[in-house]
């Protein structure tokens, strides 16, 4: 099969993304909907955490914000992990890893972390390359 089907078949799971950033919510959802991606858009971490438990079966990767205002990306990525521990997590922030908290900074496996502004292809790839681990 050639890799480009692959990448159709992985955007047919959905990406769960959560960012707190309206204005940066609102061009990623564009952006990865451009790409084929079904995005299902969440604005802090406990509405991610809800639009999870009603999808979780079609979502394929979560893409989250670490800073955000309820539940950081981090809690969100742990009570995500006790309900699905293969869902693949691609992590993002506007602060470095050496500025994040040191429990903000803990990344664990599975897991992918890229400093805004973040580069669109690289986002993409990532996705169809954790959903491929989790949806072979």
């Amino acid at each position: 099969m050639e890799p480009e089907d692959d990448d159709e078949r992985a955007k047919k799971w959905a990406v769960l993304y959560a960012e707190d950033e309206e204005e940066l919510k609102d061009l990623t959802v564009e952006l990865l909907s451009s790409k084929g991606f079904n995005v299902l858009p969440a604005g802090d971490g406990e509405e991610a955490l809800d639009v999870f438990s009603k999808n979780a079966d079609g979502i394929g990767a979560v893409l989250t914000d670490v800073v955000m205002p309820k539940m950081n990306g981090k809690e969100l990525f742990d009570k995500i992990r006790e309900t699905d521990p293969r869902m693949g997590v691609v992590f993002i922030s506007g602060y470095s890893r050496k500025e994040l908290s040191k429990e903000e900074s803990a990344l664990p496996a599975n897991t992918k972390f890229f400093s805004k502004p973040v580069n669109m292809d690289d986002i993409e790839r990532t996705l169809v390359e954790l959903i491929r681990v989790r949806r072979p």
